[in-house]
């Protein structure tokens, strides 16, 4: 999954969701199994910290059903749409 991150403009851009996604790599790296589910909520919370400052930083408005599925459906949709470049 790494590889496929811009980590530089993620650091720059979403900057707390950089710090929790590389709390998740370096437990990653250190015991992927016994630190297993504390990188999945790092992993989600990244997420969820980049959707968040992403939907709010180009204007994307908060879905009815607020979940993170939802909104990075809003912002998916927005991309799709043309309203994201």
């Amino acid at each position: 999954m790494g590889s496929y991150l811009d980590t530089e403009h993620l650091q720059n851009q979403y900057p707390d969701a950089y710090e929790k996604w590389e709390s998740a790599v370096d437990l990653y790296s250190i015991h992927p199994v016994r630190n297993g589910p504390k990188i999945g909520v790092d992993c989600r919370e990244a997420m969820v910290l980049f959707v968040d400052a992403a939907m709010a930083k180009h204007g994307v408005p908060t879905p009815k059903d607020p979940t993170p599925r939802r909104k990075v459906g809003a912002l998916l949709d927005a991309t799709n749409d043309g309203t994201l470049q």
